[in-house]
């Protein structure tokens, strides 16, 4: 039965999205108006595309203009970059108990396991100060094999806390 719940409880938490955003202090959201992609993200790949609909999207619902071509001339007030990271996570596994053996208390093996994580992150830069002001991460997210819904799901969760609703002290 405990082996039921154990894979309950790792199925459970795969599959869940852990987000998280954070924001540059005393930003001024509201003079933000329009947005494009940053340079890094000009490749053509088919999560780099998914990325692009779901945040063009979710951005213009927020009020913010697309400027396909930023220039010098006419720049955006945000430039929007999205990458992932993996991080990898060891613990050890402890398999059974303890015995005596020859008047000395022994320990039974166990075996090391290794988890990795996968983030997708995006970031807002103001242009003006070439300064990260907004930035939010999903976990639980495999950027090689991922859907459109899925980048829909991440995105748009971390697009909830956008523009950043400072506590009120």
């Amino acid at each position: 039965m405990k082996f039921v719940y154990l894979v309950l409880l790792l199925f459970i938490s795969m599959s869940c999205n852990t987000i998280q955003t954070d924001y540059q202090e005393g930003a001024d959201f509201s003079a933000f108006k329009t947005f494009a992609f940053h340079a890094d993200n000009n490749t053509t790949n088919l999560n780099t595309q998914r990325a692009h609909n779901v945040l063009l999207k979710g951005l213009t619902s927020k009020g913010l203009s697309y400027l396909e071509s930023s220039s010098p001339a006419q720049p955006a007030d945000l430039l929007i970059r999205h990458h992932y990271a993996t991080t990898v996570s060891s613990r050890y596994v402890y398999s059974g108990g303890g015995r005596y053996y020859h008047r000395n208390y022994h320990f039974d093996t166990g075996y090391t396991t290794q988890d990795t994580y996968r983030y997708l992150i995006i970031e807002f830069i103001q242009v003006k100060t070439n300064e990260v002001v907004w930035q939010g991460s999903s976990s639980g997210f495999n950027e090689l094999t991922s859907s459109y819904e899925t980048f829909a799901e991440a995105v748009n969760g971390m697009l909830k806390f956008y523009p950043p609703k400072p506590d009120s002290e």
